[in-house]
């Protein structure tokens, strides 16, 4: 029989102890992870995953140590894993990995991983948008005591009544109505857009609009983009430029990566200002600083054409590969724009098609953009003008500023 190992105990019972009463010293919790404590791993994340605190807060220290934390079982460590994937926060992100993580940990009867993989599959991220499976995560977190899945259970057969009938649109519609009622920020947001688009309600803009507005004055960092949006689109009577600018600017300066990078757009595009290629590159900047990695390929058009900033064949390939390696929209649809004219790399026709190819079935707007110009102009495929208006439209559609100039060039209503 094996001697069992009774001197360990007073090291194990010393390591619950101080864990369980609040070591906050890193110093100590380092000697207590390498003891073998999961839990002052998982809390050696959360001290460096402190926005707050510009002195500590590194996400991929935090990553490591909460990586120590999942491999000895921690749940929590493996949703906080996920989630910085998802957000971008790390060094190298992965979207997939992320999902990964958060699959595992709900899967386990983690309640917060559970409300997460709720809202992955409700808009589609990595996962392919699934309204029943994001019902019955929202459902199974709710019971686990997550009380924002209430809310997210709510938007969701709102939006959804195709999916979950009448009664339950029309019970979520009840239920947020007294929370908006109370000035709850979200119940408002999504009221506000459920008048909108039409979900659930009669569609009625000016409506929506200003239960958003309300919303701006609790939650300026969200409702001010949406209000951006609103104006942007045209969702009222008429696309208003200077006023979606106006609302960005707001959402800003409450520090929304999301509004940075639109603002870029409408300085690029000369959307309701005047063209300025160097504002764009400031503001693409301050969206990467910010972990929107959205920016990557906007970053790189700009190298890439040479507007704004040196013409960069090299860093336009860079953050064209890196969009690519996580999954993002325009990635690689871009490597194969470069690969397909042998900009920066050497020319190869067949994988540069493919891949604009593969991302227009996938309806990313640059694949369905690109395709869309070489079916137009007959070059490298054979021309097929009808079904490039195809693909400028639902480039456009997806919110594609170029798709939309070229529908207008070609005499096509947007």
């Amino acid at each position: 029989m094996k001697r069992l190992h009774f001197y360990l105990v007073p090291i194990v019972i010393a390591v619950a102890v101080l864990v369980s009463s609040g070591v906050k010293n890193p110093r100590l919790l380092e000697v207590l992870a390498d003891a073998g404590s999961s839990h002052a791993a998982y809390r050696l994340g959360q001290h460096h995953n402190d926005e707050q605190d510009g002195k500590t807060y590194n996400p991929d220290i935090a990553l490591a140590w909460f990586e120590r934390a999942a491999e000895a079982g921690s749940l929590d460590a493996m949703h906080e894993i996920g989630l910085l994937h998802l957000s971008g926060a790390v060094d190298k992100p992965s979207f997939e990995t992320g999902h990964r993580f958060v699959l595992t940990a709900a899967e386990a009867g983690h309640p917060n991983a559970m409300y997460t993989l709720a809202f992955l599959f409700e808009i589609g991220m990595v996962a392919t948008r699934n309204s029943s499976e994001a019902e019955r995560w929202y459902l199974k977190s709710l019971e686990q005591g997550v009380e924002e899945a209430q809310i997210g259970l709510y938007r969701l057969h709102l939006e959804n009544q195709e999916t979950f009938g009448p009664f339950k649109s029309a019970k979520a519609f009840k239920e947020l109505r007294k929370l908006a009622d109370k000035n709850d920020a979200y119940a408002l947001l999504t009221i506000g857009n459920a008048h909108i688009e039409g979900y659930g309600v009669p569609k009625n803009p000016a409506k929506g609009l200003a239960l958003i507005e309300r919303a701006a004055e609790t939650m300026p960092f969200a409702a001010h983009f949406v209000i951006a949006e609103f104006h942007f689109l045209g969702r009222g009577e008429k696309v208003e430029y200077h006023k979606a600018l106006r609302h960005l600017i707001m959402a800003s300066k409450h520090g929304s990566p999301s509004a940075d990078l639109n603002i870029g757009v409408m300085y690029e595009h000369g959307l309701g200002v005047e063209k300025d290629y160097v504002k764009a590159a400031r503001y693409y900047r301050k969206a990467l600083e910010q972990k929107n990695l959205g920016a990557l390929t906007a970053l790189g058009i700009l190298h890439r054409n040479g507007t704004g900033v040196t013409q960069d064949y090299d860093e336009a390939n860079r953050l064209f590969h890196e969009a690519a390696d996580i999954g993002l929209t325009g990635g690689s649809a871009n490597v194969g724009w470069m690969q397909l004219h042998g900009w920066g790399m050497p020319v190869d026709r067949e994988k540069g098609l493919v891949l604009i190819e593969t991302a227009a079935d996938e309806k990313d707007y640059f694949g369905t953009f690109y395709m869309a110009l070489l079916l137009e102009e007959g070059e490298f495929v054979d021309q097929g003008r009808e079904r490039a208006l195809e693909l400028y439209r639902v480039s456009a559609d997806r919110g594609n500023p170029l798709a939309r100039v070229a529908l207008r060039r070609l005499g096509k209503q947007i």
